[in-house]
């Protein structure tokens, strides 16, 4: 049988492996990187929410019709409101138009219109 030469028996290197047996170790994922070079650019931040009207605060609670003027009568926390087309409400809302299912309205700092529905009649 051959002796083992020992000072010059030599250990594969391994792909990525370290040559010390303390050495630093990193865990983390290596970084990703694509041939198509597009998709190595950073990502741009989010584009920011589309401002929106919060719920409309109103509780329909019905309607008076005097002639060719129809009030309708809402709620509003404890409050009781009365309003017709074109009356601002809260200096939020202004009510545009009245019509026999519902009320639309428009929310002033966004100018956005909205619609509270009208309960149908028992």
């Amino acid at each position: 049988m051959d002796a083992l030469d020992i000072p010059n028996v030599q250990r594969p290197q391994l792909d990525g492996a370290s040559s010390s047996l303390f050495g630093v170790q990193s865990w983390a994922a290596p970084a990703h990187t694509s041939a198509n070079p597009a998709f190595n650019k950073p990502s741009s931040p989010p584009a920011p929410p589309v401002p929106s009207a919060p719920p409309l605060p109103f509780k329909y609670l019905g309607r008076m019709i005097d002639g060719d003027k129809t009030l309708v009568f809402l709620s509003l926390n404890q409050d009781t409101l009365s309003a017709g087309a074109g009356d601002t409400l809260s200096n939020a809302y202004r009510l545009e138009l009245i019509y026999e299912s519902s009320l639309a309205f428009t929310y002033l700092p966004l100018g956005i219109q909205q619609t509270l529905s009208i309960p149908s009649k028992p």
